[in-house]
């Protein structure tokens, strides 16, 4: 933000983010730079729609499970404050907001941890395979393997997603009995239906921050760095 420049300035600069669905959403910048200024002063936004960042007055957002040792986490375990994203590998915002992610925890010096859950409108294969990666070879195995995914999208079948499970030293045969798995089918499906049916989260990505005071709010879209900072710095306070 420039010294000169009023905050109203800069929102009403900002552009609409567009949905993965192709709709246009409110404006997910402005509201989340107001939520931020707003929540250092201890006053909140009770609005929760998509494109806005909301506590859950308005949206089931008490619905979202909590994080458990099921979840696959990047970033300090105990951190303040928890970023859940909820994606699609073949979702082409979730790739674009990925690298964005990954810097806001690498910088966070531990006060963020991003926690990954699975809404695969366009690919469960892709889901499976790297749930079957994190439960063979632990959360770091996941998360290199999902940075594998979302660099290597034009080469999605599943000699691919076998062979880079195999990179990472996962045993093929081992691989292979695991994406028949039932169990690990089912928390997928559970994953799904918890942010489809019940969140009614119909657009990847979508995320809610909960922060230190266990307060949750939510937003669609894949933001960019600089929105997504200012967010997380305010909760912060």
């Amino acid at each position: 933000m420039e010294k000169d420049q009023q905050p109203e300035e800069i929102l009403n600069s900002r552009e609409a983010v567009t949905r993965e669905s192709g709709k246009k959403g409110l404006n997910l910048p402005s509201a989340i730079i107001i939520a931020a200024i707003i929540i250092a002063s201890s006053i909140f936004i009770n609005r929760g729609n998509a494109g806005s960042l909301g506590q859950s007055s308005e949206t089931p957002l008490d619905l979202v499970a909590d994080v458990t040792e099921e979840d696959v986490v990047r970033g300090d375990p105990k951190a303040d404050i928890t970023i859940i994203e909820y994606a699609d590998f073949s979702c082409g915002y979730c790739a674009k907001y990925h690298p964005t992610l990954q810097q806001i925890v690498n910088e966070s010096e531990g006060k963020v941890r991003w926690v990954y859950r699975h809404l695969p409108i366009f690919n469960k294969e892709a889901a499976i395979a790297s749930s079957c990666v994190g439960k063979l070879g632990g959360d770091s195995a996941f998360w290199t393997y999902a940075d594998s995914l979302y660099l290597n999208k034009d080469k999605f079948s599943s000699d691919f997603y076998r062979s880079e499970a195999v990179k990472l030293g996962i045993e093929e045969a081992q691989y292979d009995y695991c994406i028949g798995d039932q169990i690990l089918k089912s928390k997928i499906d559970r994953e799904f239906t918890e942010a489809r049916l019940l969140l009614g989260f119909n657009a990847t990505p979508y995320t809610v921050i909960v922060d230190k005071a266990g307060r949750k709010f939510s937003f669609a879209g894949a933001l960019p760095y600089t929105e997504l900072k200012v967010a997380i710095d305010g909760l912060a306070k």
